[in-house]
């Protein structure tokens, strides 16, 4: 996203194009099972760690085709989630934990799970999979309601914390999630299991100088050190998860618009800051989808990346994907062209149904929109 951002605000679609092909590289290397690694050689393209799962090391990666795709209204990224989520469930998936497993035939190889796979329910609720977010986000409430926190591993097998990963470091994850599933229900019972492990945290970590990660969730013993982290994302969800009414949850349909034409002429710069909601990166910065249109044109910028990968790309897995649609399918998208001296002619509220999909999921979309076909109907 970030890589994708920058291509939009410089009009330079080189940032966005590398970003791109290591998506691309790494669905391509996928098992026939569409299972993925946990870690590849960059430089021969051959999976180091041949384990598939959600946790660490592969987990943006996941949140970044979901969150890219919808953020850039990009189905090439969206189809591309959609295969390996259904083989994740498939494979994967034992009562709503997620284990790792051999990405070639699904067989489990380590039956426990992680502190970071609680980001996971977040992506469910983005798609509408809320029951199965339910049940995960309820699966790691029982660590925190046994340790006060969740262990950094956990073994299925044994019903006990892993040898040598008694820790917690402040982590974000399990909060993240309670975000988007109060934003989505309503529900206060999401905010009391925020308001539990806020306790925790308040009560065991705190120190005269800031609040200590915990080495051991069983004795609750402190080590001397503060992630970033704590203060960059865990505290920032705990202020959204407790927040009513804040500005990031609006639903991005009303606001200031400016509509220029661009200096070459032909295309026509819209910029609504405030406008379309926000999306947040892995790193919990939330990025406003209304600024993709502000600096350069976004129709031109997405067409000269289309033309970037095509002149550097013999993969013909291209074709017949997103990539290979004519322009009139872009804008449709994105609003049809306008001759100069003339208004742009562009949807009432400048969102494509994917984009306004994603300004209201926190807000509860119940049926699982990204598995339907693309659909553009009157917003």
């Amino acid at each position: 996203m970030e890589f994708g951002m920058l291509s939009r605000l410089t009009g330079d679609p080189a940032y966005e194009h590398a970003a791109r092909r290591a998506l691309t590289a790494i669905f391509n290397a996928r098992s026939k099972i569409n299972l993925v690694g946990n870690h590849i050689d960059i430089s021969r393209g051959e999976w180091v760690f041949r384990e598939a799962g959600i946790g660490g090391n592969v987990d943006s990666y996941y949140e970044y085709l979901l969150k890219e795709g919808s953020f850039f209204e990009d189905f090439e990224l969206l189809s591309q989630f959609k295969v390996l989520y259904n083989a994740i469930v498939k494979n994967l998936q034992h009562d709503f934990w997620y284990i790792w497993g051999s990405m070639f035939n699904g067989n489990p190889t380590l039956p426990s799970v992680s502190t970071l796979d609680a980001f996971w329910p977040s992506l469910q609720i983005l798609i509408g999979d809320i029951k199965s977010a339910v049940r995960t986000l309820s699966n790691f409430y029982s660590l925190i309601s046994h340790f006060g926190f969740t262990p950094e591993m956990f073994s299925l097998l044994t019903g006990q914390v892993t040898p040598g990963s008694e820790i917690y470091p402040l982590r974000p994850e399990f909060i993240e999630s309670l975000v988007y599933m109060y934003q989505a229900t309503g529900d206060q019972m999401w905010r009391n299991m925020g308001k539990q492990l806020l306790d925790s945290i308040e009560l065991s970590t705190k120190t005269p100088c800031g609040y200590a990660t915990v080495s051991n969730v069983v004795t609750h013993q402190l080590e001397d050190k503060m992630e970033s982290f704590f203060l960059s994302e865990t505290t920032k969800y705990l202020f959204l998860l407790f927040s009513d009414d804040h500005w990031i949850f609006e639903k991005g349909v009303s606001g200031n618009i400016s509509v220029t034409p661009d200096e070459d002429g032909g295309d026509y710069k819209v910029c609504a800051p405030n406008s379309f909601g926000y999306t947040f990166t892995t790193e919990a910065h939330p990025f406003p989808a209304g600024v993709l249109g502000c600096c350069y044109p976004r129709q031109e910028v997405e067409e000269n990346l289309l033309d970037k990968i095509y002149q550097n790309s013999s993969d013909g897995s291209l074709k017949g994907s997103i990539f290979s649609l004519p322009n009139s399918i872009l804008s449709l998208m994105h609003g049809v062209k306008s001759k100069p001296g003339e208004s742009p002619q562009r949807e009432p509220h400048l969102c494509s149904s994917v984009h306004h999909f994603l300004v209201k999921t926190v807000r509860a979309h119940k049926v699982s929109l990204l598995w339907d076909e693309p659909r553009f109907p009157v917003i």
